[in-house]
């Protein structure tokens, strides 16, 4: 999957009604009350919007999700990264199985972050690692 022109993105927040949408220039973005663990997102994302957890592969994809973001009241939202293996075994992937070709970490991450799953901070659109329990929006791609 990945990014293609058309891709469009949408983004839960607890504070927003169902299917109130968002428009920017680039992309049609709607919002879905809705939050669960990372693998149930991407779940959901499939089942409802036949899509992905995100998955960013330029920074221009970032910063439109990131503006996004900023319409939530949460310090971070769901992309769908995650990580497997450990120090030199450190893996990174997306959920939907596109290439990792892409990167936009915060400072110290993810070397020292906890957790094996990647939000996006609202303030910056830096990335950074956390635990996958946590509940948070999630942004998905369709």
């Amino acid at each position: 999957m990945g990014f293609r022109g058309s891709s469009r993105y949408l983004i839960s927040d607890l504070q927003m009604d169902v299917g109130s949408v968002l428009e920017t220039q680039e992309l049609n973005m709607k919002t879905v009350n809705f939050l669960s663990r990372l693998f149930s997102l991407q779940r959901v994302c499939r089942k409802c919007y036949r899509g992905n957890l995100a998955s960013i592969h330029n920074f221009n994809v970032n910063l439109i999700i990131h503006r996004l973001s900023t319409t939530t009241n949460y310090g971070q939202v769901w992309i769908g990264g995650f990580i497997r293996g450990r120090l030199r075994c450190r893996r990174f992937f997306w959920t939907d199985g596109s290439y990792w070709n892409f990167a936009f970490w915060a400072a110290g991450q993810p070397r020292f972050g906890r957790g094996c799953c990647v939000a996006l901070c609202t303030r910056g659109g830096h990335w950074r690692r956390a635990s996958c329990k946590r509940r948070l929006p999630f942004v998905c791609s369709y």
